[in-house]
């Protein structure tokens, strides 16, 4: 990778790529895995950002489980450590979630199923549901609150065909629901098929007052959660730089220690009349780490705004450093 992509990806950010969901899958074995994981001490950069991105693709329902143990053992270096643990956790935080888009009643607590409130227009839920309908089943899974609706379906990759067990109101010919002797609203069960959609799209069109749905976000929190712990279970006690291959610059415990040496960098590749790339390339390796550890809870408001700030300015340096290149 180029200075200036490294430059690109320290652009200021408020969560994780949505990208993942469209990286090529790619199934390794044992060696293979410990090929990718050699390559995240490799001396350059952009080799260490290739098998970062390469384990965060991997395909496999075990693929968690074989890193979590590699992390286990202690011969990693804290480069290593760092990109594997972040590999990690990105795979469960911006593993792709999946959605129908409706408004479910969640004032409904009879335990028989979810109703549709209403459905969210360009979603996979309009041309199958309807309004008034309960949603008992998804793939045979019993679904009784919106809460396990909600966990079903964020489970399941955008894409993926479901069955859902449906029980739908019977009406007039005014469309108003029929009701037996005891005034309960009769029904009848029907079996539907749909593929699922994605809540990146419903995030999307409620981020742009596209439609009124509140999205479900307890899946995506509980995601956050376990990223959190693996994180305090297998983070290093250390960060390392490697500079085109320099020797390992070994940095401070904390995010402010980290972020002083990311603006020591800053200050020591700025000259009157040129900018350092190595320093200016070290200052950019930090702020990716940096960024990274954003989730931890040590982390404030103040440190955001620092580093903010800081990567403002590694963008300024680094447009100047282009303007002086031949």
């Amino acid at each position: 990778m180029t200075l200036a992509a490294a430059a690109l990806a320290a652009a200021p950010s408020e969560s994780p790529s949505s990208a993942s969901g469209a990286r090529a899958a790619a199934t390794v074995g044992i060696d293979e895995l410990e090929a990718l994981v050699a390559k995240l001490g490799a001396p350059e950069w952009e080799e260490r950002e290739q098998a970062t991105e390469a384990i965060i693709a991997l395909s496999g329902s075990d693929v968690n489980e074989r890193l979590k143990a590699r992390l286990e053992r202690e011969d990693l270096d804290p480069e290593q450590r760092h990109r594997l643990v972040d590999a990690l956790c990105r795979r469960i935080t911006e593993r792709p979630r999946g959605a129908i888009g409706i408004t479910m009643d969640t004032m409904r607590r009879d335990g028989r199923g979810v109703r549709v409130s209403d459905l969210v227009r360009g979603m996979p839920a309009m041309e199958v549901l309807r309004v008034g309908d309960v949603i008992e089943r998804i793939n045979e899974i019993p679904v009784r609150t919106s809460e396990e609706l909600a966990a079903v379906v964020q489970e399941m990759t955008p894409g993926t065909p479901v069955r859902l067990r449906v029980q739908r109101p019977v009406r007039d010919d005014q469309g108003r629901p029929r009701r037996d002797a005891l005034g309960e609203a009769i029904s009848t069960p029907i079996e539907l098929t749909m593929q699922l959609g994605s809540m990146e799209q419903l995030e999307q069109r409620e981020r742009f007052g596209m439609n009124s749905v509140r999205v479900q976000t307890q899946v995506q929190r509980e995601r956050e959660r376990e990223a959190a712990l693996h994180r305090a279970r297998f983070g290093g006690p250390s960060q390392v730089v490697r500079v085109a291959g320099v020797e390992a610059q070994r940095m401070g415990t904390t995010f402010a220690g980290l972020l002083e040496f990311v603006e020591r960098s800053l200050d020591e590749s700025e000259t009157d009349e040129s900018v350092s790339l190595g320093r200016l390339e070290e200052a950019l390796r930090g702020i990716e780490l940096l960024k990274a550890r954003l989730g931890d809870p040590s982390v404030t408001d103040q440190d955001r705004e620092r580093l903010a700030i800081t990567m403002r300015r590694a963008a300024l340096l680094f447009s100047r450093a282009a303007d002086t290149m031949p």
